[in-house]
């Protein structure tokens, strides 16, 4: 299963009605009862032109999609429509890590949900408060109304890592995992690291870079060409799986190499990867790709996971038991478009 998300477009102002009304028929309204609700379900194309929306892809195929609403100073989750054949299994939680990376991009710290009652149970679960109730005249019934504090999702604290130029590859055929399209994952075992690094002794305390402009130093100088190469940039979860306790820990960076990192201007989430570190210095193997975990998981087209809940869950299921000897960090990949 491959979830990805695009920004939706006029032209597709039928599309999204339509997985409105058959997202809201999963909770066993009549046809006559839909029929009556549809106008209010209608997405229009000022709507979509005046609002951020983001339609769900599984597999290439639209099967939901989100709006948050613009222009107002409270800000509203107006819409979250999945269709009825894969609402509850899995999707949501993913739609929703989506939601509250929008609202982190956007600094959007808290907003309101007028929910359907049967939905109100997915929200509460995932940390909202309801504060009241709204009418619906449309509906003739009173619907729930929810609040969401996004800094409460974010307890969990990324650590910039730095910036590292690779060369992608495509997936190799000894990874058995058709939907995986090509390699980004951290470790340079597949996709290689620009150069032997580590001699140029130019790396941070993360075995990471503290800027492109270094990376572009060491090239110019040794004449090493990263033309056709991609500029990652990464940020670690603040604790490490220790695989002998079982449990998460505090670590230590390299405290003999200081850190000064200089943060990217634009740079778009790629996913997260899991990143075995037995000499707690920097990056060994990626264990969705290394050892052939993408066959078993399911991950983007980049060989990554698409969220931090879904990577933390994996690692204290025990899912990577018989991988690389750990410990284990979750380090987010994104590509650099602006530095």
């Amino acid at each position: 299963m491959m979830i990805e998300f695009r920004d939706a477009i006029t032209e597709q102002s039928q599309l999204l009605s339509d997985i409105a009304i058959e997202s809201k028929g999963y909770w066993g309204y009549s046809r006559e009862q839909l029929d009556i609700w549809r106008k209010d379900l209608r997405i229009e194309k000022e709507y979509i032109e005046n609002n951020l929306i983001k339609i769900v892809y599984q597999n290439s195929n639209p099967v939901g999609f989100f709006s948050i609403k613009s222009g107002t100073l409270k800000k509203e989750l107006d819409h979250l429509w999945l269709l009825p054949e894969i609402i509850g299994k899995g999707v949501g939680n993913i739609v929703f890590d989506k939601i509250i990376n929008e609202c982190k991009r956007l600094n959007i710290s808290k907003f309101t949900i007028v929910s359907d009652p049967d939905a109100e149970g997915f929200y509460l679960h995932k940390g909202a408060k309801r504060i009241g109730e709204v009418e619906s005249i449309s509906q003739k019934r009173m619907l729930p109304l929810l609040e969401y504090q996004v800094g409460a999702y974010f307890k969990n604290r990324m650590i910039p890592y730095g910036y590292m130029y690779k060369m992608v590859s495509l997936r190799p055929n000894w990874l058995n995992a058709p939907h995986v399209m090509d390699i980004f994952s951290v470790s340079s075992c597949v996709s290689k690291d620009f150069d032997d690094w580590i001699s140029y002794w130019k790396h941070n305390d993360y075995g990471f870079f503290d800027s492109p402009e270094i990376i572009k130093n060491i090239a110019r100088d040794n004449s090493l060409d990263l033309g056709s190469m991609k500029l990652f940039f990464y940020e670690s979860y603040e604790k490490e799986w220790n695989d002998k306790s079982n449990s998460w820990v505090e670590f230590l960076s390299d405290s003999s190499v200081i850190s000064n990192i200089e943060l990217p201007l634009s740079i778009t989430s790629q996913g997260f990867d899991i990143v075995s570190y037995t000499n707690g210095a920097w990056a060994e193997c990626s264990l969705l790709s290394c050892n052939h975990m993408a066959e078993q998981i399911d991950t983007n087209e980049h060989c990554l996971l698409n969220s931090l809940k879904c990577a933390i869950d994996l690692i204290e299921q025990g899912i990577f038991k018989s991988c690389e000897p750990g410990p284990y960090r979750i380090i987010e990949v994104f590509v650099v478009e602006k530095s």
